[in-house]
């Protein structure tokens, strides 16, 4: 959630009028089209009202979660130890033009499983699977999923035996919570990482195998007949935590809402309130000092005027003897969640 505190300063012939308006406002509903939510607070059950409960395989445990705090994120044993979720297939999990999938995950990417079914440290790993890969014996479908190669991190999603098929690389991110999200369209595939749009990619997407499908969480989904003895291949070796499918494509916007906010949905962002809080007379020549109050401890701030940072303003305060719309932009140390005041 953003709040908006504008500071306008509007210049008369003998003095300035300082007009103090705040402005609340709601960032877009990043709930909306919420098709199946696991928080994996203790429990697999899914957070909105469609009942897309998810079913573990293997036992898995549940770990701290990214905020250290315990049973709180869901554990997956990978490669060697096979522990997935299954969440029965639904009509609130089909969709027509366009999905979104976002969650946290912190990755082990020193074993995964090749392509000849050996655990090894240049193994795939996957996040999420509607269906299979489509080669084979394995049902036609869509699948997001990661490995390591020449120093680096692949991101992938595949779809339909290869019709669809992208990769984004980047620097391999150690053992540490980050943020995906797969924003996928009948034209078009997003990736985003910790809120930041990452990888843009063409694509001619259909969702129609996938939706007679079952929903795989941290493996693809079983090869209608065993491989090399094999059912369920690519499995993630370490933790998952709010995962949230909707039934259609995010915006940026409602992209960092989501990274933004806690488990149950709601938005955690930095706050502060400004002072003056109702309207003064500046007269020429004179200045009058914005003073930011109520500051969290942990966020950085940033004066703007007319939309444009101001070299250097990054104190509780401000001296202001310009005309303009003033703002001040806090943002959380921790997660980089900006908010507007």
């Amino acid at each position: 959630m953003k709040s908006l505190s504008t500071l306008r300063i509007l210049r008369a012939t003998i003095c300035l009028f300082v007009g103090f308006m705040l402005v609340l406002s709601l960032s877009a509903n990043a709930q909306s089209g919420l098709v199946a939510h696991y928080a994996f607070n203790g429990t697999f059950t899914d957070q909105t009202a469609n009942g897309n409960h998810a079913l573990p395989t293997g036992n898995p445990a549940f770990t701290a979660d990214r905020k250290g705090l315990a049973n709180r994120a869901i554990a997956l044993g990978g490669c060697g130890n096979l522990q997935f979720l299954r969440v029965p297939n639904s009509a609130s999990l089909q969709v027509t033009d366009a999905m979104t999938v976002a969650f946290w995950a912190n990755l082990d990417l020193s074993l995964g499983m090749d392509p000849g079914g050996t655990c090894n440290e240049n193994g795939r790993q996957v996040f999420f699977a509607k269906a299979g890969d489509g080669y084979g014996v394995s049902p036609p479908g869509l699948l997001g999923l990661t490995y390591p190669a020449d120093g680096q991190q692949n991101i992938t999603f595949e779809a339909n035996a290869g019709q669809v098929s992208t990769l984004y690389s980047r620097e391999l991110p150690g053992q540490t919570w980050h943020h995906y999200v797969y924003v996928l369209t009948t034209r078009e595939i997003k990736l985003y990482m910790d809120a930041q749009l990452v990888h843009t990619a063409p694509a001619s997407l259909s969702f129609d195998a996938a939706n007679q499908q079952d929903l795989f969480l941290g493996v693809m989904g079983p090869k209608s007949s065993p491989v090399l003895g094999i059912t369920h291949w690519y499995p993630l070796h370490g933790a998952l935590d709010d995962m949230r499918v909707f039934n259609r494509g995010l915006t940026s916007t409602e992209i960092a809402t989501v990274f933004a906010s806690d488990d149950a949905g709601s938005c955690i962002p930095a706050t502060a309130s400004i002072l003056p809080a109702e309207d003064v007379l500046l007269c020429e020549g004179k200045t009058s000092t914005l003073r930011a109050t109520s500051i969290p401890s942990d966020v950085q701030l940033q004066w703007q005027r007319d939309g444009q940072p101001i070299a250097q303003a990054t104190l509780d305060s401000l001296v202001v003897s310009q005309s303009g719309a003033y703002r001040l932009t806090t943002t959380r140390r921790q997660d980089a969640w900006k908010s507007e005041i």
